[in-house]
């Protein structure tokens, strides 16, 4: 079976961006799009948060905080501001390095499989 996005039937992870960060750094990153998977690989040691309402850490493909491979759903959240206006913004990602000279890549996911 073959991997495969639904929508735009790419085979392999579209690359969204890539980034070179130290220790202590991070990168905040809106998708542009949502309600897609998003997959973060690094050469080195990060922690990967998802700004969903109050945010949550993200597991790494070990079963840990911090990792090298992450794989995290992007929705969009509806929200009210003091108005009584509705409206929907993207969950942003925020990747945090624990050593210099980390290479990351933040990728959408091809998803599914062609059958």
């Amino acid at each position: 079976m073959q991997k495969y996005d639904l929508l735009t039937g790419a085979t392999e992870d579209i690359i969204m961006d890539d980034y070179l960060l130290n220790e202590g750094d991070h990168v905040y990153r809106i998708p542009d799009d949502n309600n897609i998977y998003i997959h973060v690989l690094a050469d080195k040691p990060i922690s990967v948060e998802q700004c969903n309402d109050s945010g949550f850490y993200v597991p790494s493909s070990n079963g840990q905080w911090v990792g090298q491979n992450f794989n995290v759903y992007v929705d969009s959240i509806a929200d009210e501001n003091l108005e009584g206006t509705i409206y929907a913004y993207i969950a942003p990602l925020a990747v945090f390095a624990h050593e210099n000279g980390t290479e990351v890549s933040i990728r959408q996911n091809a998803i599914g499989d062609k059958s």
